[in-house]
């Protein structure tokens, strides 16, 4: 990224000097630098913000459609009817927005070390979330936090959970020991479980309800991570 900002002012200080026609400089030291378009309708400016290196391209209205930022955690940003941020750092990544100004796409390390890859709906809400990592996984969502639909791998034992519209309804398949199926209702009660034993329904468990929240195959951390203006309302 440093690497970038350098070519970057290599060519701006070569455009400059070319613009003094005869005239050359081996040395140019100013602190902030602008350069104006003929019309007046665009600009690149070159400086510092915050003790940090910027460099930005305007458009016309004075928005900015190119940043180049600097520093401990660089950045790029490259902004339109939709933008995109590449960001290093802690939660390194890669952004994208819509025209709404909401991410509807990323690429970020999970907290874990692995990388997990987001898509969400026009208004910026998680859609589906794949992560890799030591919880390998794939969720599906319709404007709530907990999955609709998933199916992953929790400490090697694969699972797959279908939720119910209600409370902690749904199905879970899962590989362990034994294999089983089992169907919860609302309040969290194995209504029917089914094995190699088996099948067992209707009866009361001596087992604390199941809960969904119980065998996550996805992480509410991911969807922070994956679209953080769902906790910031901002990615920066």
């Amino acid at each position: 990224m440093n690497s970038l900002i350098g070519v970057s002012a290599i060519c701006v200080i070569v455009l400059m000097s070319m613009s003094f026609g005869k005239s050359a400089y081996k040395n140019l030291e100013v602190e902030h630098l602008t350069i104006k378009s003929s019309d007046g309708k665009g600009e690149i400016i070159l400086g510092f913000a915050g003790g940090q290196p910027l460099i930005q391209m305007v458009g016309e209205n004075s928005d900015i459609m190119f940043e180049l930022a600097g520093g401990d955690h660089p950045t790029l940003e490259l902004k339109g009817k939709s933008s995109l941020m590449v960001k290093s750092g802690e939660q390194a990544g890669i952004f994208l927005k819509n025209e709404l100004d909401k991410t509807v796409g990323s690429w970020t390390v999970l907290n874990d070390g692995g990388a997990g890859f987001g898509l969400a709906d026009q208004r910026g809400a998680a859609a589906a979330i794949i992560r890799g990592g030591t919880s390998p996984s794939i969720a599906f969502f319709a404007a709530h936090n907990e999955p609709l639909a998933a199916l992953g791998v929790m400490q090697k034992v694969p699972h797959l959970l279908i939720s119910g519209p209600q409370g902690n309804e749904g199905i879970l398949i899962h590989g362990g020991k034994p294999n089983s199926m089992i169907v919860v209702d609302e309040v969290g009660k194995v209504k029917v479980l089914i094995s190699k034993h088996g099948v067992f329904q209707g009866k009361e468990q001596s087992n604390p309800p199941f809960k969904k929240n119980d065998n996550k195959v996805f992480s509410l951390e991911d969807q922070h991570r994956l679209f953080p203006e769902g906790k910031e309302n901002t990615i920066r």
